[in-house]
């Protein structure tokens, strides 16, 4: 009985979540990570330069208990990395996200993965 409630317990500990988002345009001086950023369609963006580099980052960030919040964290390294990489450019198109988050009681993991283009 013992094993069986450790185990149901252990159950009920774990949670994932996994989000995909696609973006069609990002205004890169105002962009903050939000879950609910307001996404335009691909036909209200002007012109596309299928020339322009495409990037692809993957950032994780563990956390143990509370002593730091991971996922504040990873999304602010890829809100620094976007205003990096196209810095002498005001937008990004084609915005792919991925962002992964699963907990456990004493540890949270928050991984999110981002490709566009400047």
């Amino acid at each position: 009985m013992k094993i069986t409630s450790f185990l149901f317990l252990i159950v009920l500990s774990l949670s994932c979540t996994h989000k995909k988002y696609t973006i069609a345009q990002i205004d890169i001086e105002s962009f903050k990570f939000d879950h609910h950023y307001p996404t335009q369609s691909p036909k209200q963006i002007a012109k596309k330069n299928p020339r322009n580099k495409s990037y692809k980052k993957k950032v994780c960030e563990n956390q143990f208990l509370f002593l730091k919040n991971a996922a504040k964290e990873s999304e602010d390294q890829i809100v620094e990395f976007l205003k990096r990489s196209c810095g002498q450019y005001s937008q990004s198109y084609m915005n792919q996200m991925t962002y992964t988050w699963w907990t456990t009681l004493l540890f949270s993991r928050s991984c999110i993965d981002f490709n566009f283009r400047c």
